[in-house]
């Protein structure tokens, strides 16, 4: 055999064990992602007024946030949300300080955020109550954690 055969042939040797050696090496197991939670929206209706609640943070550590949606047909929505709204936890904590991002007072549909400025802590399940809204005394939406 030529020399040129024999290199030939160590080349193509060479590169069968190679891919033998990637085959067989094993794969990575893939890195979990961190957990995402779902929480489901909430409805409340009475005095004219339907709310929705939605949580879109409820973490230990952050900020509870909660997207909330208004809709009537016949009063006002001429409110101050933060000042309205009122988070407790199983444990009797409760958080009053917040602020509404979203739709000013006025009008018969409102939507935006509502966060509150306090980081929620270790915690099994959260009420979100809303005050005194078209002669409703309280509106109470509860998630377990």
């Amino acid at each position: 055999m030529s020399r040129n055969s024999l290199l030939f042939l160590a080349v193509i040797f060479a590169l069968f064990a190679l891919s033998l050696f990637v085959i067989s090496r094993p794969k990575p197991s893939p890195v979990p992602s961190p957990t995402t939670v779902t929480f489901v929206a909430q409805e409340n209706s009475g005095g004219e007024v339907d709310i929705k609640a939605t949580p879109l943070i409820l973490k230990a550590g952050e900020k509870p946030q909660f997207e909330i949606e208004f809709n009537t047909h016949s009063v006002e929505l001429d409110f101050d949300i933060s000042r309205i709204a009122l988070l407790t936890d199983e444990a009797g904590n409760s958080d009053t300080s917040s602020t509404w991002e979203g739709s000013p007072p006025g009008g018969h549909h409102r939507s935006g955020t509502l966060i509150f400025t306090a980081p929620l802590i270790q915690t099994k399940s959260v009420n979100l109550t809303i005050r005194d809204i078209s002669g409703v005394s309280k509106r109470e939406f509860t998630w377990q954690l």
